[in-house]
């Protein structure tokens, strides 16, 4: 299983106040997730989940308010399920994420597109080792 991202400074990480390893990439890697860097200057490699972000952003996060947790929870999962299932994309040949997985890979479980939307903070105790659950930083995402 692998993890590739750009070269930004919330992944690189660094070393804490200890001169232990901190960050996006240490801490994929000590659960047993590969972790590579695309190429400086490469944009195209992660062109399809820049799309993706932008998209969750003009569709669904400048579009909708939220009264709670649980509203935000809620309306996340079913716009989560309208883009993965229902909303066709046009430079994807008008097909829509569940489509190109079946057709990419059709050994993964289609149930992926039904994943519930999480707060990751809620879930630490999953996440990351005890070590950092508690530390403070950019790279480190702790609720207040």
């Amino acid at each position: 299983m692998g993890f590739q991202s750009d070269n930004g400074s919330e992944y690189i990480g660094g070393k804490d106040q200890h001169g232990r390893p901190h960050g996006c990439k240490p801490t994929v890697e000590a659960h047993g997730v590969s972790h590579t860097f695309i190429p400086p200057s490469a944009h195209t490699y992660n062109s399809d989940v820049e799309t993706v972000h932008r998209l969750w952003e003009d569709e669904f996060f400048d579009r909708e308010r939220f009264a709670s947790r649980c509203h935000f929870l809620s309306r996340a999962h079913s716009y989560w399920l309208y883009f993965n299932v229902a909303r066709r994309n046009s430079s994807k040949a008008d097909r829509c994420p569940l489509e190109l997985l079946r057709e990419l890979a059709p050994h993964v479980n289609p149930h992926l597109a039904l994943w519930q939307s999480a707060f990751l903070e809620d879930h630490l105790h999953i996440l990351l080792p005890k070590s950092i659950q508690h530390h403070r930083g950019k790279d480190q995402p702790v609720h207040p």
